[in-house]
């Protein structure tokens, strides 16, 4: 190195140490006012919260149960399957598309009363097929139980 760039670098360093600095202090007034403001309230304290009228509320929504299907299904916009098995983490093909390891939610475009065939994977347990109906704006959750 050179003489004259010496005094150079130096006056880098320093600068390059106050904006560190400034960095540090500025981020330790944030987090105080922070601290600070979480005790006060910009206005009057607030009111305590008024009674639910559970009359104006929708009551949640109750699945149809398929007989010896073990499916229930749901209203919904459209027509969706939701695969669940057990144990979890195995591989979905619904409609010979992949959709991944369960639990798996998966929209279809179907014509009501096709079969949409479920396949369901998983080593050391042995394949499981399934099938449903495609129904229009429904939700179909299904179980599925691999054997070893």
């Amino acid at each position: 190195m050179t003489t004259d760039a010496a005094p150079r670098i130096r006056r880098y360093r320093w600068a390059a140490l106050l904006a560190l600095a400034l960095a540090i202090a500025v981020g330790v007034a944030w987090v105080a006012a922070r601290r600070l403001r979480r005790g006060r309230w910009p206005g009057p304290p607030p009111q305590p919260a008024e009674a639910i009228d559970n009359d104006a509320y929708l009551r949640p929504l109750e699945s149809e149960e398929e007989p010896g299907k073990g499916e229930r299904v749901l209203p919904f916009s459209g027509f969706a399957i939701s695969v669940e098995t057990r144990p979890e983490a195995a591989l979905v093909t619904i409609a010979g598309v992949e959709r991944g390891e369960s639990p798996v939610l998966a929209g279809l475009d179907c014509k009501p009363g096709t079969k949409v065939p479920i396949r369901v994977v998983k080593r050391g347990f042995r394949p499981a097929r399934a099938s449903t109906v495609c129904r229009s704006d429904a939700l179909v959750k299904l179980t599925v139980r691999l054997v070893p």
